[in-house]
């Protein structure tokens, strides 16, 4: 005797099937992999440079995210600049920024995304400023890049825009 199923019965089944396939996969993360950059700056004196990552959102642009910003700038030969690693962690899309020497570590969900070091010594600043309003201030050419002109030029873009 063949065992008999209903419509209903089977389509509870895949229903129940499909739910448990979808708990158990990844969630969705709307934004794509982290974009990382950096560059040396022309600095009035000294070594400069600056190191960022940003999140492009997969569908509304309004939405992409500056996860992190170091600048570094050093005034003697001497001095040391940071060397920056990123080590995984847990989740694919999460990322630990190690600064060298002196193991800074950036989580870049946290709040504070914008860093500067100047001479070994490091500040934060616990602002957002948009992705492209970083890029337009690199783009800029300033003369002494810093946290604080990075700053004053978003403050100026919203004033403007």
């Amino acid at each position: 005797m063949r065992p008999r199923f209903s419509i209903f019965f089977l389509l509870g089944v895949t229903t129940l099937v499909a739910l448990s396939f979808t708990s158990l996969s990844d969630s969705y993360d709307p934004y794509h992999q982290r974009v990382l950059g950096g560059r040396g700056l022309k600095c009035e004196n000294g070594i400069a440079g600056v190191e960022y990552g940003i999140r492009r959102h997969k569908t509304n642009p309004k939405l992409d995210r500056l996860d992190f910003v170091v600048f570094q700038r050093s005034h003697g030969v001497s001095s040391q600049t940071c060397n920056i690693s990123l080590r995984r962690l847990n989740d694919p899309n999460d990322e630990l920024i190690v600064l060298e020497p002196g193991q800074i570590e950036i989580q870049p969900s946290a709040q504070t995304n914008l860093h500067e070091i100047v001479d070994g010594r490091h500040r934060t600043v616990d602002i957002k400023i948009a992705p492209d309003v970083f890029l337009d201030y690199i783009q800029s050419g300033s003369d002494n890049p810093s946290l604080d002109g990075l700053i004053e030029f978003a403050n100026n873009y919203k004033a403007a825009g």
